[in-house]
């Protein structure tokens, strides 16, 4: 309880001469206040018993303020179990559900003790705008030191010549980098031109949808036009790619993406880059870990600029960084004799101020941390293990007859195509969920035939008005040239028909109450899609029609290859199950989930997943600390 102490009569008698000068001096400075208030300002100071009455109740009412605030031990120094019990027992629960499960999402990864001692020092209390030896704010002589270690490790980990590329630690995450390095290179409208998403790109590369929404701000301030990849083989099309950049002469060309198992012809990309007249920018986000561990194709040989995440192969903390050329150009018709990269400049200033404010210096500190933990003998073994767990994993699905893109990978995972079980990805990925097996459910590009089980495929390969060769795309082509959907199996058919006489007898297949439904729907083809309830239903079934595994995050946990053979064990049990419940329920969703309930195979399959989990190392801490180990 506070403590209310009077002042003694010679106190008040001080503090009356000192309130009394306070106010004087406050009245006469304060030209407002001075004709209105000096008069009685006079007054109260003739009569010091005011005063010291006035003093001693400012005595008396400010005690208890200052006596109510908690001491140092009681706000700073408790630990988070005691300050807050909720968040702890949210946090436990999270680590015994990392512990306890399978995780593969390619974009996801398990990082060391050290990184994340570095994310909870006291670095995150310093405010540092501005770069190394610049800042806007005093104290930052240690700050400077951490964030040129940074730096210099950065390029030490992915082999560079200081001399010939810099580089920026500072962008928050993967997609402020990217936004960060286009604002740099280009002006507003300027045109880009990246994977598209469902081949495999990332949202940051110049995503819209085939309505014309503009999904990301890439899209929203750029042109964008999209390259993709071949419907038959997943590969990127290098020369459909040349083809357009000639016509959209773009400023700025992206390679990298979020889910392509194969490498990246980079040498292609320059040459293609350099006779349009385009810059060269990798995203190599996803296969950061493996370019530094030399065991993935350099992008730094052939780009302009380079950006990626930190937290996924390279195993450290949530945070981006954007590497860019610098020193002299090499000689180039048409272009002045001694000319320089001048991306340095552009790049830092449009990370700060133009994007972003202080950096994170927590973060550049566990970034620090993780680039040194990446040139070590040991994270190269790593990432080696990572590959050799991939295909062990995917040679596995595929000797159960399952089919990947590209009937492989290169590096750290498996594009896994759902469409020929009849299955969508959702479906599995809400049954794995319940079994403690983590992953998440992706778009395949392109059909390779007219219909699936439950109209799985509908809607993933649309046609060009011609109804002849390549499939258009329902995330980007312009809806005045689409078809109506409800005709996708009959245009699917006719273009994998060589015979067209064949494909025209061929479509006499099609049910004929698939061609009613536009006459239920009662639309045409210039309204938004994603207004027509059945429309809406087939696409959004056909989108999530493939599962993206990843190894990294196992493998950080000490799993080899007889490991990913049983993980695959797992995954061939889990699509069995969701086969059988689906032919029981159905294919409709809500039906479909009423057969996970009280499920027995569902339990049994958790319960093994569980203990062969349990029974690796976990990093990041300890299993002795935590609270749920059962």
């Amino acid at each position: 309880m506070a403590s209310h102490h009077l002042a003694s009569p010679a106190a008040a008698a001080t503090s009356a001469a000192t309130v009394s000068r306070a106010l004087f001096k406050h009245a006469y400075t304060k030209p407002s206040y001075s004709l209105l208030h000096a008069p009685l300002l006079r007054t109260v100071a003739a009569r010091p018993a005011l005063l010291s009455a006035a003093a001693a109740a400012v005595s008396t009412t400010a005690a208890p303020a200052a006596a109510a605030m908690d001491n140092v031990e009681e706000w700073g120094l408790r630990p988070l179990a005691e300050v807050d019990p909720e968040v702890y027992d949210l946090i436990e629960r999270e680590k015994r559900r990392q512990r306890a499960g399978i995780e593969l999402i390619a974009s996801e990864n398990f990082t060391s003790l050290a990184v994340m001692e570095a994310l909870g020092s006291p670095l995150t209390n310093k405010y540092s705008e501005g770069m190394p030896g610049a800042r806007y704010y005093g104290g930052n002589e240690v700050i400077d030191e951490i964030e040129e270690l940074c730096r210099t490790r950065a390029l030490a980990a992915f082999h560079l010549d200081p001399a010939r590329w810099g580089v920026n630690v500072q962008p928050y995450s993967g997609s402020p980098a990217n936004f960060a390095a286009y604002t740099g290179l280009l002006q507003p409208n300027d045109r880009i031109m990246g994977l598209d998403l469902p081949s495999g790109g990332h949202l940051t590369h110049g995503y819209y949808t085939a309505s014309g929404k503009k999904i990301s701000a890439t899209s929203i301030y750029f042109q964008s036009l999209p390259y993709k990849v071949s419907s038959d083989t997943g590969y990127v099309d290098y020369d459909k790619l040349e083809e357009k950049a000639m016509d959209f002469r773009p400023k700025l060309i992206i390679c990298g993406g979020s889910a392509c198992p194969r490498e990246w012809d980079y040498a292609r990309f320059r040459a293609i880059a350099d006779k349009c007249g385009a810059m060269l920018l990798c995203d190599m986000a996803h296969i950061s870990g493996l370019v530094a561990a030399q065991e993935a194709l350099n992008p730094f040989e052939f780009s302009d600029v380079v950006t990626t995440t930190t937290h996924k192969s390279l195993r450290g903390p949530r945070s981006g960084m954007i590497f860019y050329r610098k020193g002299p150009k090499p000689p180039k018709k048409g272009q002045p004799e001694g000319a320089l990269y001048d991306y340095e400049d552009k790049i830092n200033f449009a990370v700060f101020p133009s994007l972003q404010g202080g950096p994170h210096n927590h973060q550049i500190a566990a970034l620090a941390v993780a680039l040194k933990q990446a040139m070590s003998p040991g994270f190269k073994a790593y990432i080696q293990q990572v590959k050799a767990n991939t295909v062990s994993l995917g040679n596995h699905l595929m000797s159960k007859g399952y089919k990947l893109v590209t009937d492989g990978t290169e590096n750290h995972l498996v594009l896994w195509d759902l469409r020929p079980l009849g299955l969508t990805g959702n479906k599995v990925e809400m049954l794995c969920d319940l079994c403690n097996i983590t992953l998440n459910k992706n778009a395949v590009f392109g059909d390779s035939s007219a219909l699936s089980p439950g109209g799985v495929r509908i809607g993933l390969a649309v046609l060009e008005p011609s109804m002849i060769g390549e499939p258009a795309d329902l995330f980007a082509t312009p809806l005045e040239i689409l078809p109506e959907w409800y005709f996708f199996p009959v245009f699917q058919i006719l273009r994998t028909v060589p015979n067209k006489l064949l494909g025209v007898l061929s479509m006499v297949s099609v049910p004929t109450g698939l061609l009613t439904v536009p006459f239920l729907e009662n639309v045409n083809k210039f309204q938004n899609p994603f207004r027509r309830p059945v429309a809406t239903t087939f696409f959004l079934i056909g989108t999530a029609v493939a599962l993206w595994l990843g190894t990294p995050a196992m493998t950080s946990r000490g799993l080899v290859e007889k490991d990913f053979v049983q993980i695959a064990e797992y995954l061939h049990r889990a699509v069995t199950i969701c086969l059988s419940i689906q032919a029981e329920h159905g294919k409709i969703l809500k039906d479909f989930k009423k057969g996970l309930v009280q499920n027995k195979d569902i339990e049994n399959l958790r319960a093994e997943v569980e203990k062969f989990a349990t029974s690796f190392d976990m990093p990041g801490f300890r299993v002795s600390d935590m609270k749920y180990t059962d």
